[in-house]
């Protein structure tokens, strides 16, 4: 059996997360896209990069691209967090 924090209704929310508010913004928990790609494939070699280095990123789209043969129809967007957008394009760069 797992140990740790309880989960559910008593939980308290961490003061953390308050102070990433403001304006009912969070800081750096925002996704925004860095590029968008034809196929799949292409997508899931610019995220592998990417977490290779350490940045997180998720692929949206994938299944509207495939539906849709992966012609480019319904390009697959990269996303990562708005504090790592920067990294993430520079390294995109040089690969």
């Amino acid at each position: 059996m797992r140990e740790g924090r309880p989960v559910g209704p008593g939980r308290c929310r961490s003061a953390v997360a308050a102070d990433r508010r403001d304006h009912g913004r969070r800081h750096g928990l925002s996704l925004v896209e860095l590029a968008r790609f034809g196929t799949r494939v292409e997508a899931d070699l610019a995220r592998l990069a990417l977490e290779a280095e350490g940045i997180g990123a998720v692929l949206m789209d994938t299944e509207a691209n495939s539906f849709f043969g992966g012609g480019g129809l319904i390009g697959v967007r990269l996303m990562v967090l708005d504090d790592d957008v920067d990294e993430a394009r520079r390294i995109l760069a040089e690969n």
